[in-house]
């Protein structure tokens, strides 16, 4: 099945920035992986009043990159994996930064006809078949989408709910669906669908002449129904038309056969000249050139030795064209020692010593992180890639990385047979760093590249978070509030210390009374 695909995300009127993220691209997947596991759609949306679409581009970056990576060719388990993983991260971020990180999604594999979906929250999928739209997934109300707020975190943990990261398990609706030609499957956030009918979301796709056509325009009509509303929202859509039947990655498919037919037709008529010119007879009148030319050129390559200064200075072919010329018209057995130094024919030679590079593989698809991402600690510090196949023993990933301003090293410090390797920079030498790899294979001592290298992604390295120690002041109050009562019982101490001072001015009082008496 071929597919005509259109996006279009609108932050809303009242909004500078967008909580929503959709992503139709394919461009690091291999056409390998895309004939295995299809091609992937996702609109996510981000929850919370400080929401934006941090946390829905991070969930749908993680889902592309789970999903094809997941060593299984079952695509409603690869997908219900990579989605439980998703909300899974999201939660143990939620709690290591004391922020919210709820994310809403709906995401659709594409696999010839057909359509294996996901949903979870109050995003939904909807098909236009037979002029008529109908709901794939079910309409949520906002009660069903978290159980409760006030339960405390460990019971949290383990609730489920309609949402990626609000805990540990999320439950989510799934669908499987063939679709028809020219059926369109939409993936719509909340603010769209909530906005838009479906009565005039089916009259928008029967006008639309184009994918992204319809896409734009429920937008476009979200928006501004928005606009009136008390609580504007974003609103994003993903439009995917079932254009034509047969195997093809998109619509360029259709061109290129139809470039194929031209081409193998104009081959066919110039076969057909090509045999009727040979018939003619002024194709027979001159055979005379065509036999002094052959035996000379076997005979140039007997000797391949002689051949490098010939083509390395082409000066030198002058003067041996002039003598292969008088060859020619002299007895056709003995010019074999003069026409050698014009056998130019004889570049086998240089390009076999060019054949190492011409064998080299691809170069591994670059995924994670992505270009400048913010990389700590024990958080997302893993680099992640693809290749198309899989390793030998004597096979490995090299990966190299380096700061900027400084010289890449000729040899990476990582070398892996998987293809996410965790890594550790000095915590204080935070920065902007980039890295690459290839794939190289080991023979004894000997270390020789097999692909070509990675374009450099870069990252900045941030070390630690340091969010976590502003936490410990309010955990300091508790150990110094037992201070107090330790010094409490000091004054009761002291409290004795008078009455034993108080007997002394007894003992001086009696000193007056004992002279009165002798007068």
């Amino acid at each position: 099945m071929i597919f005509d695909v259109g996006s279009a995300s609108h932050p809303g009127q009242a909004r500078t920035s967008t909580t929503d993220h959709c992503s139709v691209a394919q461009h690091w997947v291999t056409d390998a992986q895309l004939a295995e596991k299809g091609r992937l759609f996702v609109v996510a949306d981000s929850l919370g009043q400080d929401a934006s679409d941090v946390d829905s581009r991070h969930a749908v970056n993680r889902l592309y990159q789970l999903y094809y990576t997941y060593p299984s060719s079952n695509v409603r388990e690869s997908l219900q994996r990579a989605i439980s993983r998703v909300g899974v991260e999201l939660y143990e971020e939620s709690i290591r930064h004391q922020r919210p990180k709820r994310v809403m999604l709906v995401a659709a594999v594409l696999l010839g006809s057909h359509a294996y979906l996901i949903n979870v929250g109050q995003t939904q999928a909807f098909v236009y078949h037979a002029e008529h739209l109908t709901a794939l997934t079910p309409a949520r109300a906002w009660d069903e989408i978290i159980p409760s707020a006030d339960l405390p975190e460990a019971e949290r943990e383990k609730t489920p709910a309609h949402v990626l990261g609000w805990s540990r398990v999320a439950l989510s609706d799934s669908v499987h669906r063939h679709l028809a030609l020219n059926d369109i499957l939409l993936l719509c956030s909340d603010g769209l669908h909530q906005a838009v009918s479906n009565a005039e979301t089916a009259q928008l796709a029967a006008q639309a002449a184009h994918a992204q056509e319809l896409a734009d325009q429920l937008v476009s009509l979200a928006v501004q129904r928005g606009a009136t509303s008390e609580t504007p929202d974003a609103a994003t859509a993903v439009a995917i038309r079932a254009t034509a039947k047969g195997k093809g990655g998109g619509p360029f498919s259709l061109v290129a056969s139809w470039v194929l037919w031209g081409v193998l037709g104009v081959a066919i008529v110039a076969g057909v000249l090509g045999l009727l010119s040979l018939t003619s007879p002024s194709s027979r009148a001159q055979p005379t050139t065509t036999p002094t030319l052959s035996p000379t050129a076997v005979r140039l390559d007997s000797t391949p030795t002689l051949t490098l200064p010939a083509i390395l200075r082409p000066t030198a072919t002058l003067p041996a064209t002039a003598t292969s010329t008088r060859a020619a018209s002299t007895p056709t057995k003995r010019p074999t020692s003069r026409p050698q130094p014009t056998n130019t024919a004889s570049r086998a030679t240089p390009t076999s010593s060019h054949t190492p590079s011409l064998a080299l593989y691809d170069a591994p698809k670059v995924i994670a992180p992505y270009t400048d991402e913010p990389v700590y600690l024990d958080e997302n510090n893993s680099f992640v890639w693809q290749w198309f196949r899989q390793l030998t023993a004597e096979e490995s990933f090299e990966v190299r990385i380096w700061k900027e301003g400084a010289t890449p090293p000729e040899r990476g410090s990582i070398r892996t047979g998987a293809q996410q390797q965790r890594f550790w920079l000095p915590g204080e030498q935070t920065g902007k760093y980039f890295w690459d790899l290839l794939v190289v294979k080991t023979t004894g001592a000997q270390v020789q590249p097999i692909s070509l290298r990675s374009e450099p992604r870069s990252f900045w390295w941030m070390g630690p978070r340091p969010a976590k120690p502003t936490d410990t002041p309010h955990s300091a109050p508790p150990t110094h509030t037992p201070v107090p009562p330790t010094n409490t019982p000091a004054p009761p101490t002291d409290t004795p210390v008078p009455p034993t001072n108080t007997p002394a001015p007894p003992t001086d009082t009696p000193v007056p009374p004992t002279p009165t008496p002798l007068p």
